[in-house]
């Protein structure tokens, strides 16, 4: 709710909110510290926000924080002796039927509960909620049916060990078949691709229409109005609009993160350096990303060789400094992600005294 949009009754003037905050009537609540310091990179710190949370919190004995994230910086988090760290447990198979209950209907209540049975995504007893609202996404469609659901036999970018994948693929798929689309999830992948990582998340109404017109010409518009053109990728599972914008943004905040490692594991793959790729580098430049963190996850998963297809990257970089007229700042930065990429199979920080050994004498020699 915006703050003008406050009813005037419901708002606090200021000694009344000072008061409330003094007798512990009001919670503060941050969710998703990791998504900020994704999306401001560099000029997010940490261990300042950390210690200004502690600080109001101390001024304020009654006030309670609460701070959701990752367990990426769960280190940061355990060294101060202000900060009580909880880990939140999955659903449990109670709370499961009572989420499916409420979201499906009876019969598709059964089949949810048979692809949790399939994809096997218990952790101790407990499920991944973000793995049960795909499979509601999945099994709440129109005209649902478990044919024509085949398995990742072929792709640039999903990995069919991956449960994770498996789920998001097999959501493409039955949106591919029910809107009659004549493209494939690699196609659907490169859209997702155009939102979140070249226009960091969303994406103009307009200019979706014009990435669907020049990349996919055989689908048909379904409205002669510029404003409505392809309304069968305006309810994708995968996209949310925002009326106030007049834009679609990723439905899912894991989404965004899941397209930038296929994306990075796909050009290292082909070994193809592009803008996209180096941009995603440069986030992980200081060694402390989410991106890198499943960079890593991923390795057991997509079996390739980081150092080998990594490498002709990082050739690639360094040539790419080398040459005139470059932005030195951002291609210093990408050099030093793709070197992390490479030699995280010691240790984050082994990698960081490596990295910095080799790149800061070397790239200080040639500037």
């Amino acid at each position: 709710m915006k703050v003008n949009e406050i009813d005037a009754s419901e708002a606090l003037e200021y000694n009344n909110f000072e008061i409330n905050i003094s007798c512990g009537n009001l919670v503060l609540i941050v969710d998703g510290l990791d998504e900020i310091e994704s999306i401001l990179k560099e000029k997010f710190d940490l261990d300042s926000f950390i210690q200004s949370a502690i600080s109001l919190n101390e001024a304020y004995k009654s006030c309670s924080i609460i701070i959701t994230s990752r367990d990426y910086y769960l280190d940061k988090y355990i060294q101060k002796d202000s900060v009580t760290v909880f880990a939140l447990l999955g659903f449990s198979d109670e709370l499961v039927s009572e989420y499916l209950t409420k979201r499906l209907s009876k019969q598709r209540v059964k089949d949810a509960k048979k692809y949790l049975l399939n994809f096997d995504i218990t952790d101790e007893s407990r499920h991944t909620p973000i793995y049960i609202s795909l499979i509601c996404d999945l099994v709440d469609r129109e005209e649902y049916d478990k044919i024509a659901l085949p398995e990742i036999l072929e792709s640039n970018y999903y990995y069919s060990n991956s449960t994770l994948d498996n789920l998001i693929y097999k959501l493409l798929q039955r949106e591919i078949g029910k809107q009659s689309l004549e493209i494939t999830c690699d196609d659907y992948f490169e859209l997702i691709v155009e939102i979140s990582v070249r226009n960091q998340g969303e994406i103009s109404k307009k200019d979706l229409n014009e990435y669907i017109q020049i990349f996919f010409p055989s689908i048909e518009p379904t409205s002669n109005l510029d404003s409505d053109r392809y309304s069968q990728f305006y309810i994708s599972p995968l996209l949310s609009f925002d009326r106030s914008r007049n834009a679609f943004k990723i439905k899912y905040d894991f989404v965004e993160l899941w397209t930038k490692v296929r994306f990075v594991l796909s050009n290292f793959i082909k070994e193809s350096l592009s803008e996209d790729l180096k941009r995603l580098l440069a986030e992980i430049y200081d060694g402390s990303s989410l991106l890198l963190e499943e960079l890593i996850n991923m390795k057991s998963i997509a079996q390739i060789n980081y150092i080998e297809h990594g490498g002709h990257i990082l050739q690639k970089l360094i040539k790419d400094f080398n040459a005139p007229n470059k932005k030195l700042v951002c291609t210093r930065k990408s050099i030093f992600g793709g070197c992390y990429t490479l030699f995280f199979q010691t240790t984050i920080e082994r990698a960081k005294v490596i990295t910095q050994m080799i790149l800061l004498d070397y790239l200080d020699l040639i500037s």
